[in-house]
């Protein structure tokens, strides 16, 4: 008599057990649907962020291989660049851009005429800003190789008749 009682309790302690288990499976599942139709808009977007930014990451270092090697940039490598540069806080990386552009642009006519046309899309805030960055990071370069402002307007005509540029390439040298 003992066994079936104790068969009978063991029973439906299991099927209590089990039912509510069931049921916790049940609202553990359309939880997590919830909270994947929730997904969109945070995880899944920081997901996808991260992916643009690791792409646009492999996109910089390619331009950059680009410049190293002297190669020709498109307008939307220059744009991605350009932007990139001038969103970058790290000193030693303005250093090492400097001398890379410094490098690239130097007696390089195509060059610089393909960066030319790319400044002619861009508004004239914008052109000032990016000028005047490229002025400042290249500073070193230009004050040992005793560039004056003719000579820089020379050999770099995109910053031909810039008073920006003037002005930082003087605050340059005299820095120097």
């Amino acid at each position: 008599m003992r066994t079936k009682i104790y068969t009978i309790i063991t029973f439906y302690c299991f099927t209590f057990f089990y039912s509510c288990n069931k049921n916790n499976a049940d609202l553990t599942r359309s939880v997590a649907s919830a909270n994947e139709s929730k997904l969109p808009n945070s995880s899944k977007s920081k997901i996808s962020q991260k992916k643009v930014e690791k792409k646009k990451q492999s996109r910089i270092e390619k331009i950059i291989s680009k410049i190293e090697k002297k190669e020709k940039l498109d307008l939307e490598e220059y744009d991605l660049f350009s932007n990139y540069i001038l969103n970058n806080n790290d000193e030693s990386f303005s250093e090492n851009t400097g001398y890379l552009l410094f490098n690239y642009f130097v007696d390089n006519k195509s060059s610089i005429k393909d960066f030319e046309d790319y400044l002619i899309t861009k508004d004239s805030k914008f052109k000032d800003k990016l000028l005047v960055y490229l002025v400042k990071v290249m500073c070193i370069d230009l004050a040992d190789e005793k560039y004056n402002y003719e000579k820089l307007i020379d050999k770099f005509i995109f910053f031909k008749g810039n008073l920006k540029v003037k002005e930082s390439f003087k605050e340059c040298i005299k820095n120097y």
